[in-house]
Order: C-alpha cells, then structure tokens, then sequence
C-alpha cells in the first residue's frame, strides 16, 4: 500500500506498473495517455506481448495523481 499524503517514487531505470494480460493475444496497436484525465506527466509506456509497462520513477504522487490511458487493441486471430 501507498504512503498516506503526497510523495515521489524512488528513482531507478524502471519504477512503475506492469499490467500482464492472461493470453499471449492481447495485441496491443497504441496506447497513449489521456491529457484531459491525467495528472501524472508520465512519459514512458512500453508495450509487450500480453503487458503494459508504465514508468512512474520519480514522479510526484499524492491523492489526486491520476493517469488515464486510451488502449487500442486488435482482434485476436484464432489458431
């Protein structure tokens, strides 16, 4: 759990949020951050098969930080 009040993460290459998906078939084609929803300057997202990767290292956090992503996705081919 977070700290009560206002703080930073930690600095480090990678300090943030890894969403992994249940199937290898989470085919992500964009996601970017929804300025009008978000109070986090994040600036590094990375995708991967199945994961979102979302770098929060050094940012500023507190009770109103708010990070809103708009996900596109592909259809899943069946095998």
């Amino acid at each position: 759990s977070y700290p009560r009040g206002i703080g930073r993460f930690y600095e480090a290459a990678f300090n943030g949020y890894v969403l992994r998906f249940e199937t290898d078939c989470a085919l992500f084609e964009a996601v970017t951050v929804d300025e009008a929803a978000t109070t986090l300057p994040v600036t590094e997202i990375r995708v991967e098969v199945g994961a979102l990767y979302i770098n929060v290292s050094g940012l500023e956090y507190g009770p109103e930080a708010r990070l809103a992503l708009e996900v596109s996705v592909a259809d899943c081919p069946l095998s």
